[in-house]
C-alpha cells in the first residue's frame, strides 16, 4: 500500500500522534488513533517520509510485524538483515545474546537447534537463514532479488553453495588455525580460487545473475567482505574488489558493517565453537 498524506495539516497532527507514543507497539492498545489512521490516510498527493511511511504501513496492518531474531556478529543473520532492509520490510529486532540467550527456554521454543537466524511472520517461523531469504523474496517479491531466466537463477543458487561449501570453511580455518600453520595456507589457497571463480562468474555484470542486487550477492558479500580482516587482499581481483564497492555503496550494507570490535568478537565466537566441535568429535571416538 502507498500510504500518502492530504494537507500538511493533515501530516502534522499525523505526526503528533504517533509521536504521543513511545514506540509503535504502544499504539496498537489506542483502538481510537488506529481507526483515525486508517480512515484519514488517502492515495493523494506527495508521499511521507519513507521511515514514517513503514511506520504507518505497520499501524494499517494491525501490528503484525515481522520478527527477526539474530546477533550482527553472525554472518547468517546478517544475510537475512540485509534481504529485510534492501526490500524494506519492516521488522521487530530481537537481539539474542550468544552468551546464553540462544539457550533460553523461550526461545529453544521457536528455534529447538538454538540458532540465529530466526523470523516469525504473522505465527510463521522460518529457521535457516537460506530458507528465510527465499521465504522473504516469495512474500514480498519487490525489488526482486531471485531471477526466474534458467541460467541466472541458476548462477545465484550456485553462488550462494559455492559460498556456503567453498567460502566459509575457509574462513574458519583461517581464524582458528595460526597464521603460518599448513591448514591455513591451504585455506588462502581454496581461497584464491573462490575468488577466481566469482571472478569468472559475474563477468562483467554489477551482481550475480543479474544487473541488479540478488540474494546470491547477499551471501556471496557477507563472506568476501570478511577476508581483508583475515589478511586477504582484495585488489588482487579487480572484478571483485570493484562488485565490493558497489555492496558498500548501498545504505543496508554500511548499516550492517561490523566494526572492529565486532569482527574480533565474532572470530572468538568462531573459535570457541570449533573447540567444542572437537572436542565432542574427539569424545565420541
Amino acid at each position: 500500500m502507498n500510504l500518502r498524506i492530504q494537507d500538511s495539516v493533515y501530516e502534522t497532527s499525523l505526526f503528533n500522534m504517533v509521536l504521543r507514543h513511545n514506540t509503535p507497539y504502544e499504539m496498537k492498545t489506542d483502538r481510537a488513533a488506529i481507526r483515525r489512521v486508517r480512515v484519514r490516510v488517502a492515495s493523494r498527493r506527495e508521499p511521507l517520509d519513507s521511515e514514517f511511511c513503514i511506520l504507518l504501513q505497520v499501524i494499517y496492518q494491525g501490528f503484525k510485524m515481522l520478527k527477526f531474531y539474530y546477533n550482527p556478529i553472525s554472518p547468517n543473520a546478517r544475510r537475512v538483515w540485509l534481504t529485510l532492509l534492501e526490500k524494506e520490510i519492516s521488522f521487530e529486532p530481537v537481539l539474542i545474546k550468544l552468551d546464553g540467550d540462544q539457550l533460553q527456554p523461550e526461545f529453544v521454543e521457536t528455534n529447538p537447534f538454538h540458532h540465529i537466524p530466526v523470523v516469525v511472520d504473522d505465527g510463521f517461523r522460518v529457521v535457516e537463514s537460506l530458507a528465510i531469504m527465499d521465504y522473504l523474496e516469495t512474500k514480498y517479491p519487490t525489488p526482486a532479488m531471485l531471477p526466474s531466466e534458467p541460467q541466472a537463477l541458476a548462477t545465484v543458487r550456485m553462488v550462494q553453495l559455492v559460498t556456503g561449501n567453498e567460502l566459509f570453511p575457509q574462513i574458519v580455518s583461517l581464524i582458528y588455525e595460526s597464521e603460518d600453520s599448513p591448514q591455513a595456507a591451504q585455506a588462502r589457497e581454496h581461497i584464491d580460487k573462490v575468488l577466481n571463480f566469482f571472478t569468472q562468474v559475474l563477468g562483467d555484470g554489477s551482481f550475480f545473475g543479474s544487473e541488479q542486487l540478488t540474494l546470491a550477492d547477499i551471501v556471496a558479500g557477507v563472506g568476501v567482505l570478511s577476508l581483508p580482516n583475515l589478511g586477504i587482499n582484495l585488489n588482487n581481483y579487480t572484478k571483485i574488489h570493484e562488485w565490493c564497492d558497489r555492496l558498500m555503496e548501498r545504505p543496508a550494507w554500511q548499516k550492517t558493517k561490523l566494526s572492529a570490535e565486532e569482527f574480533e568478537l565474532f572470530k572468538g565466537r568462531v573459535r570457541a565453537l570449533v573447540r567444542l566441535r572437537r572436542y565432542k568429535d574427539n569424545k565420541s571416538k
